[in-house]
C-alpha cells in the first residue's frame, strides 16, 4: 500500500516494454502510415470524382494503412496534397516527436491527431500487456498497492502520463476483475475512485468495457473518429490547458513524486515546474538511455532536485527493487551517485 501522497509522472518508456513505442519511434511508424507517393495519392483522389465512398465503418486492420487513406480521401474529402505534404515535412524536420512538431505546424493537426491514433491502436497487444516478464511494472504496482479490493482505496497515488495509450488503465481493470471477481465495469469505476490519472494530452480510446471497444480488437475507421475528439496534442487546445491545472494541485499536494520512462523535454519540464509544484516532495527518476553528462544538465535546471537512477540500464521494476520503493525509502548507493555527479566536471 501507498501511504503517502505519492505522484507519478509516465512518459513514452514507461510503456516501452509493452511495445509502444518511443517518441521517435512513434515518428516513424507514422511516416510508414503517411508514405504514399503523389502518384497513388492522386489517383484516389480521381477514384473519388466517380466511386461510392467506401463504408461508414471500414475495417482498417483487415485492409491497412492504404484503406486509412482511401477512407480520409473518399469519405472525409481530405485533399491528398495535404496528406503528401504532411508526409513530406514531418520527414523533412528535425522535431524527433509528433507533438513537437504539431506544436510549430498547428494547420496539420488533425491528419496528425488521425496518423497518431491508428500508429498507436496498432499497437494494442493483450499478449504484450499480460504477460510474465520481469519487465512488467504493471503488475508490480498492482501487486503493491491492492492487497485486497477494500484496502485498495487507502492508497494515496496519482499518476500523470504523456502517452496516448490506455495500457495501464486496460492493465488495472483487467487486474482487478480477475482477482476480485468483479465485472470490468466495477473495475474502472474502483480505479476511478481511487487513483486519478491524468492523461496530459488525452487517451485514444476509453479502459476496455463489455460496451465499448476491446483492447486489441480490429481498428475501425470510427474508432479514428473518436480518437480525434479524445486527443489534445498542443498545449493551446483548453483540455490541456484544464490538465495542467490537476497537475501543477496534485504536485504541490506530493510527498514523494517519481519519475518514469520519461525523455525530460524542457518544454513539459517547464509546464510542470517542478522547481516550483513540487518543492515539497522526494523526486526520484529513471534515466534508461541518459549518459551521467546528461542526467546532470538536467538536474541543474531543476537545482539539482531529482535522485535520479545510478544505473541507466535499470529499468522501472529493477529501479524499484534495488534503489527505492513506492513508500520513498531508498538506497545509499542512490544518494552517493547523485552527489557525486553533482560535484564531477566533465
Amino acid at each position: 500500500m501507498i501511504k503517502k501522497n505519492t505522484v507519478i509522472i509516465l512518459g513514452a518508456g514507461a510503456s516501452s516494454p509493452y511495445k509502444y513505442p518511443l517518441g521517435s519511434g512513434l515518428k516513424t511508424s507514422i511516416l510508414q502510415v503517411a508514405n504514399l507517393n503523389s502518384n497513388a495519392l492522386n489517383n484516389k483522389y480521381q477514384q473519388s470524382k466517380s466511386a461510392h465512398n467506401v463504408s461508414s465503418n471500414l475495417n482498417l486492420t483487415q485492409y491497412g494503412a492504404d484503406a486509412l487513406l482511401d477512407y480520409l480521401i473518399l469519405n472525409k474529402n481530405f485533399d491528398p496534397n495535404d496528406l503528401r505534404n504532411f508526409y513530406l515535412d514531418f520527414m523533412g524536420s528535425s522535431k524527433p516527436s509528433i507533438d513537437t512538431f504539431l506544436e510549430c505546424r498547428q494547420e496539420l493537426l488533425n491528419i496528425g491527431k488521425i496518423f497518431i491514433a491508428y500508429s498507436i491502436f496498432q499497437c494494442e497487444n493483450r499478449n504484450n500487456l499480460f504477460n510474465n516478464d520481469v519487465h512488467n511494472w504493471y503488475k508490480y504496482l498492482m501487486n503493491e498497492i491492492s492487497s485486497s479490493w477494500e484496502n485498495l482505496s487507502k492508497n494515496k497515488l496519482g499518476i500523470i502520463t504523456y502517452n496516448y495509450d490506455r495500457s495501464l488503465e486496460t492493465f488495472m481493470t483487467s487486474d482487478l476483475k480477475h482477482t476480485y471477481r468483479k465485472t470490468l465495469l466495477e473495475s474502472i469505476q474502483k480505479i476511478n475512485e481511487t487513483i486519478m490519472i491524468k492523461h496530459v494530452h488525452g487517451m485514444i480510446a476509453d479502459a476496455p468495457t463489455d460496451n465499448n471497444k476491446q483492447y486489441g480488437s480490429p481498428i475501425m475507421s470510427l474508432d479514428i473518429e473518436d480518437a480525434i475528439k479524445k486527443l489534445h496534442v498542443i498545449i493551446e487546445e483548453e483540455e490541456v490547458r484544464k490538465a495542467y491545472v490537476d497537475i501543477h494541485r496534485m504536485l504541490t499536494e506530493a510527498e514523494i513524486v517519481f519519475i518514469f520512462g520519461f525523455g525530460f523535454d524542457n518544454r513539459n519540464l517547464e509546464r510542470l515546474d517542478l522547481a516550483k509544484n513540487a518543492k515539497n516532495a522526494l523526486i526520484f527518476a529513471t534515466r534508461t538511455g541518459l549518459s551521467d553528462l546528461e542526467v546532470k544538465k538536467i538536474n541543474s535546471k531543476l537545482d539539482y532536485k531529482i535522485l535520479f537512477s545510478k544505473d541507466e540500464t535499470h529499468d522501472i521494476v529493477q529501479f524499484l527493487r534495488r534503489e527505492v520503493n513506492l513508500n520513498g525509502d531508498y538506497s545509499d548507493e542512490t544518494i552517493k551517485f547523485n552527489s557525486e555527479l553533482r560535484k564531477r566536471k566533465f
